[in-house]
């Protein structure tokens, strides 16, 4: 959708992403997957985040089976319902906490 912007600043978003942590929540869905793969080429590690455990799981082979695409060896994914009432911030946290220790 955005291909031509992406490429005319590939470099800078190559310099911004590369190596750095991206957390993406919503990741299972149709937006959310496809930031995935087009920050994938950028080389980050990732942490995403959805409350579809199944859509995880889909997004996850769905990554790992495109040809060509870079896949961290910190790619993690997480569910996590901010509907349920125990603190959907500090489940966050945690989530952040736990991809933090490497």
């Amino acid at each position: 959708m955005f291909a031509a912007d992406i490429e005319a600043n590939k470099e800078k978003l190559t310099a911004e992403i590369k190596g750095k942590k991206v957390c993406v929540i919503g990741g299972a869905g149709s937006i959310g997957s496809s930031f995935i793969k087009a920050v994938l080429r950028f080389e980050p590690q990732n942490v995403v985040v959805d409350l579809n455990e199944n859509g995880l799981a889909e997004s996850v082979r769905d990554v790992r089976s495109t040809e060509g695409l870079y896949v961290p060896d910190e790619f993690r994914c997480y569910t996590l319902n901010f509907a349920v009432p125990s603190s959907p911030v500090s489940s966050l946290a945690r989530v952040v906490k736990r991809s933090s220790r490497n």
